[in-house]
């Protein structure tokens, strides 16, 4: 073959591939505009979902619907969390793609998009992988997320990528608050009693029936009092208060191992204190023992129970007991078309004592089995002592008092 008919052939085959590479550009181009704003997973089935597991280099958390709850199946089958999980999942599906780009080995290392359960990656180059499954333990979506990205202009946007994909996209919305330990799913309040709610709190030293203290309300909404109160000191209303309000709401960090059978008995504990509330409700706290030595590993425990007495019904005053029936009956003629609405609202609104009798039964057979970790702040509410009630005595040898 001739040099010029050679030449000929290698500037036709230049001029086709370049063209070829130019109408590939242009296609991936167009396609990632295409994509762009649109949402990645808009398909995904948010109802179907049963199971999730998140997997990091920080720790993982395994979540099922279980019968009728939610549950963190690493944490004993605690309850979950159900906010958390439908913020998380509906933020998955409102996902909006800002741009995609290869996957190369490069780009998974620098953006934090290895897969967590690889080996040979290093914990700064691993993302987070949450995996969601329906009720046939199906996988009904695999992300791997990685590094967040802040924009100049305060938006904000996360890089991640299919597990088994070979795309990485840029997403409009932020996952950095992702937690991976199971302790972070759980349901942390365990109850909520308004203060105003609690007629009186006594606290007792063990099995004793002879309290340490009592503290008592003599008619709701007055302020509660020191029954018997020390000769010397001040009472700290502030305290007083405190421990009043231990219970709104009482939030906790963890759960400290399984939970027991209904028939063991509960941890032994130096002090106990009984909540007694207006409506016949009675909640005792159970404050375990602790280390203060090392305040980054002492643990503060509780365990709780929930009981029902059925409160006394206020005597009839006696002034009642010698109205005669017939001015009786016209005061009554005389307010009812006021007071019989209002009477009405009221029976629909007050719950049975033994509708109340089994709410506290249904909420004690939940509680009764955990213990209960606590923030060394929410514990410190707990006084189990008159002394602790009590103002700090002021060092009148500072110069500062």
């Amino acid at each position: 073959m001739k040099p010029k008919t050679v030449l000929s052939l290698l500037a036709v085959v230049l001029i086709l591939a370049g063209t070829s590479y130019f109408l590939l550009s242009d296609q991936s181009s167009n396609k990632n505009k295409n994509q762009m704003g649109t949402e990645l997973m808009k398909d995904l089935p948010l109802n179907a979902i049963a199971a999730i597991t998140i997997f990091g280099p920080k720790g993982s958390v395994e979540l099922r619907r279980g019968p009728s709850v939610w549950q963190v199946k690493n944490r004993y089958e605690y309850p979950a969390d159900f906010g958390k999980i439908v913020d998380l999942t509906k933020k998955i599906k409102r996902t909006k793609i800002g741009r995609t780009f290869a996957a190369t080995d490069e780009t998974l290392t620098r953006q934090k998009l290895c897969d967590p359960k690889d080996q040979n990656a290093s914990d700064d180059q691993k993302g987070i992988r949450i995996t969601l499954f329906d009720q046939k333990e199906k996988t009904i979506a695999d992300l791997i997320l990685g590094n967040t990205r802040q924009e100049s202009s305060g938006g904000s946007g996360q890089y991640l990528r299919y597990a088994d994909g070979k795309t990485v996209y840029l997403v409009n919305d932020n996952f950095s608050l992702l937690e991976q330990k199971p302790e972070e799913w759980l349901e942390k309040e365990v109850i909520n009693i308004d203060s105003k709610e609690i007629k009186a709190i006594h606290c007792y030293a063990g099995d004793s029936d002879q309290p340490l203290y009592r503290l008592e309300r003599k008619e709701q909404g007055a302020a509660p009092k020191l029954s018997s109160p020390p000769k010397k000191g001040v009472v700290d209303t502030h305290k007083v208060d405190q421990v009043f309000e231990s219970l709104s709401p009482l939030n906790i960090e963890d759960i400290s191992g399984p939970p027991r059978k209904v028939e063991d008995p509960l941890p032994k504990t130096s002090t106990r204190l009984e909540y007694q509330l207006y409506d016949g409700k009675i909640i005792t706290v159970y404050p375990s023992s602790h280390s203060e030595k090392d305040s980054e590993t002492a643990q503060y425990q509780v365990a709780l129970t929930m009981d029902y007495i059925q409160p006394q019904t206020p005597d009839t005053p006696e002034t009642s007991k010698t109205t005669p029936k017939k001015d009786a009956d016209n005061k009554a003629d005389d307010q009812s078309t006021k007071t019989d609405s209002s009477k009405n609202n009221k029976k629909k609104e007050a719950k049975s004592s033994e509708d109340i009798k089994k709410e506290a039964m249904a909420l004690n057979e939940k509680l009764q089995v955990w213990t209960f970790e606590l923030a060394k702040w929410q514990y410190d509410g707990f006084i189990t002592s008159k002394e602790g009630l009590m103002e700090a005595k002021k060092d009148n040898n500072n110069p500062s008092n």
